[in-house]
């Protein structure tokens, strides 16, 4: 099988870590979260995220969503994983 890839936003680190714990206990072992933050050159670089950690000059990405949860998933488990990361409050 073949895997397909997610690029989940959130507003908020703790949705996107619900996100990735149910994910995980349905098999997906790939799930990476980074805050969108723009660089002082204007481009758009990727940082990880702690939950205690504050990030200043994040910008609005998505309708206000900085937090990007990404995820390899397995053909048969896609449709799973985008039901999951919706009711979490993701943007697919």
């Amino acid at each position: 099988m073949s895997d397909k890839f997610l690029f989940v936003y959130f507003d908020n680190h703790d949705a996107a870590e619900r996100a990735a714990h149910k994910l995980a206990e349905r098999g997906v072992i790939s799930i990476k979260i980074d805050r969108i933050k723009e660089h002082k050159n204007g481009t758009m670089v990727l940082e990880d995220v702690l939950p205690s950690e504050t990030v200043d000059g994040t910008i609005d990405v998505v309708n206000g969503r900085d937090i990007l949860l990404t995820a390899s998933v397995e053909d048969s488990l896609y449709h799973e994983a985008i039901n999951i990361v919706r009711k979490a409050g993701g943007v697919v």
